[in-house]
């Protein structure tokens, strides 16, 4: 009797350990923006901005051309992610750019007659953000094949004003965007340094 209540525990063992040993072994993967990335290394935030940092030294090379700041990754890995850790010792087995509506990103164009840039943050989930401008605040945003529509506020005067925008896509790829409303073309260059702080 007592050794098949041995043989039985050995059995439960072997079964338990082989699957720690699947769960250890078996492709996972998490989803989200290309924060920065290096020669060797990737940096992504989740969508609950949850920041994973992942060594990329025995990644296929070609998988991580062409990846950019900003970027929609899937990262396929072995090993159990840590929320806590500075870097993530599972070992990354594959990264796959995720398609994603060109218009995301950071639009900007030259402050008229000044230094610097303007313009405005187009995120996931309909949320817009101004760029270096402070007296007219964007909220949220939605688009169809022809038209980007805005919303925010104006500020000035000892007044804000809420206001929502109708502006027809002239011109939309991975770089440029050109805006006309009223007949006035509004020309913006997507600026990738600027699309993950």
């Amino acid at each position: 009797m007592k050794k098949l209540v041995y043989a039985v525990i050995a059995v439960m063992m072997c079964g338990l350990i082989a699957c720690g040993d699947a769960t250890e072994n078996a492709e996972q993967s998490v989803t989200g923006m290309v924060k920065d990335a290096t020669m060797n290394t990737l940096m992504i935030v989740t969508d609950s901005n949850q920041v994973y940092s992942f060594s990329t030294m025995d990644v296929v090379t070609e998988d991580i051309n062409g990846i950019l700041l900003g970027d929609k990754v899937e990262v396929f890995f072995k090993g159990e992610l840590n929320p806590e850790a500075d870097f993530q010792e599972a070992a990354v087995t594959k990264v796959v750019e995720l398609p994603q509506d060109p218009i995301l990103g950071c639009w900007t164009q030259p402050i008229p007659e000044m230094e610097g840039v303007q313009g405005i943050k187009i995120m996931d989930g309909g949320v817009a953000e101004s760029i270096n401008m402070n007296t007219l605040v964007y909220k949220t945003w939605e688009k169809d094949s022809t038209f980007l529509i805005v919303t925010g506020q104006s500020i000035g005067n000892d007044q804000t004003i809420d206001f929502i925008d109708t502006l027809e896509i002239k011109t939309l790829d991975d770089m440029n965007l050109v805006l006309l409303k009223g007949g006035v073309e509004n020309v913006f260059t997507k600026d990738r340094d600027m699309m993950v702080e």
